[in-house]
């Protein structure tokens, strides 16, 4: 399924075709974060929830020994998996599930069916479903569709925070310490405006599709990496009480 082209609205299949580089900045079992960025273009954030085998498409062996390369072999060994990321990520349909507003969509990623096969000819697979995909033996194989947040334009600030933590340090905070030190870092950021997407959603100018409960002094709005939820935008707030996916939910 492809959704309609908005725009105001980052296209993702716009962004990978003029991104000259990619780079998987930190990655697991379940979870990848990929740098797209291009000379001409601002930089965008992909952070992508995985299936395992998804893991080696995205850091594969021979990337994974490219700190012993150097020169152009290193430069090499990047191209080429900056090629493969954007080859993994063309063969997906992108769908919109929310926007959070600024900078953040939030996409479901179908694996494609080629046109003209018994698939393609079948409705589009609803949310949190795998595609079948004719894997030539007449049986077909589950291809499990997966969650995207994506951030597009990227902050300097936003990229940093995704790159690979350094390790952790220990600090005894004084109240000298506080007085230099946290707390300017802390007035920095709210003097900055960083903290408006908070104030839209409380206000609810953004995030709408997300709000669940809407009192007089607080909100219930459905956590972005709470992946488990029913379809904000099919699931009636009715249904919503008691729901399969919430029976693990005890702490809000």
């Amino acid at each position: 399924m492809i959704t309609p082209k908005d725009t105001t609205r980052p296209d993702p299949a716009a962004i990978f075709a003029s991104t000259s580089i990619a780079k998987t900045l930190t990655i697991s079992d379940q979870h990848a974060t990929i740098l797209l960025s291009s000379p001409s273009t601002e930089r965008s954030l992909l952070k992508l929830t995985l299936v395992p085998f998804h893991k080696t498409e995205l850091l594969g062996p021979k990337f994974s020994n490219s700190a012993s390369s150097k020169g152009k072999e290193k430069k090499a060994l990047v191209d080429e998996h900056s090629v493969n990321i954007l080859k993994f990520l063309s063969r997906f349909d992108w769908r919109l599930t929310s926007e959070s507003g600024a900078e953040y969509t939030f996409f479901e990623a179908f694996p494609k069916v080629p046109e003209g096969s018994a698939a393609s000819r079948l409705p589009a697979p609803p949310s949190k479903k795998a595609r079948v995909e004719d894997d030539g033996s007449g049986g077909g194989k589950n291809i499990p569709s997966f969650k995207v947040e994506l951030i597009s334009p990227a902050s300097d600030r936003q990229v940093a925070r995704a790159m690979p933590s350094p390790g952790l340090a220990m600090v005894a905070e004084t109240p000298d310490l506080y007085r230099r030190v946290t707390r300017p870092f802390i007035e920095g950021i709210v003097g900055s405006g960083s903290l408006s997407w908070l104030k839209n959603v409380v206000s609810g100018e953004k995030e709408k599709e997300r709000l669940l409960v809407n009192g007089k002094e607080w909100i219930l709005n459905i956590d972005t990496k709470w992946r488990s939820h029913p379809d904000a935008l099919t699931t009636p707030r009715s249904e919503w009480f008691e729901h399969v996916s919430t029976v693990d939910l005890y702490c809000l």
